[in-house]
């Protein structure tokens, strides 16, 4: 099940991040960099809420 959820991680942040070059290449940056941001921010979040 743990495998399961790191997977499903990996692919959202995955997006969010094609996602984020797609916006730069818009010129969009601002936009860009928020939601880069919020992709890493959402990859590391169920580290600490499934290791520790």
């Amino acid at each position: 099940m743990i495998y399961f959820i790191w997977a499903a991680v990996f692919l959202v942040s995955f997006y969010s991040i094609l996602f984020s070059v797609t916006l730069w290449k818009q010129n969009n940056k601002p936009g860009s960099i928020a939601i880069f941001l919020l992709s890493l921010s959402a990859a590391t979040l169920p580290y600490f809420t499934l290791v520790k």
